[in-house]
């Protein structure tokens, strides 16, 4: 029995490391396959990322602009011991107090208002803004003398989302 010489083991193992056309063909093949079976799936993820980024920025932006809204109604200070309002204008789509504090949808932005300081926007892009002014018995609406006001409801819509919420003005309470 003879032994292989070196240089033929050499030899062998050279050929051996390489991969025949063939065979890198069918890998080519196969991983293009498997990739384009798998790149929708990715596609997608990819996309309802950036759809829940985008949904969790527009809660965010509304729910800050909604929770300054009730801030601001909330402190309305009052003209008297007895408790009226010091609202000098009231809308459903704007109420501003005597000390010049207040809120304004003007065109599809919200702004606070604040005397002697520029309008700071509070939020953009808003399709819907509305207070609504209810009286003590829960029920009337109060927009005709605002000063009676006991409650705000406030709606705001942007970005497809709708938020509500209510606001008890704090001079008012105990009346």
């Amino acid at each position: 029995m003879s032994t292989p010489s070196p240089a033929s083991i050499t030899r062998g193992r050279r050929f051996a490391r390489g991969l025949t056309l063939l065979e890198l063909v069918a890998s080519i093949l196969i991983m293009s396959v498997i990739s384009a079976s798998v790149f929708p799936v990715i596609a997608s993820a990819a996309d309802a990322y950036a759809s829940a980024t985008r949904a969790r920025k527009d809660t965010e932006r509304i729910a800050f602009a909604l929770e300054r809204c009730i801030r601001l109604l909330r402190e309305a200070e009052g003209t008297t011991p007895v408790g009226g309002l010091d609202i000098t204008t009231a809308q459903t789509d704007r109420i501003v107090f005597a000390d010049g504090r207040g809120l304004s949808l003007s065109g599809t932005d919200l702004y606070y208002l604040e005397s002697g300081q520029p309008d700071s926007p509070l939020c953009r892009d808003v399709t819907l803004f509305r207070i609504d002014y209810i009286s003590d018995d829960g029920i009337k609406d109060a927009i005709g003398d605002p000063t009676t006001t006991q409650r705000f409801n406030i709606t705001l819509t942007t970005g497809g989302m709708t938020l509500t919420g209510s606001a008890f003005a704090r001079a008012r309470i105990g009346d």
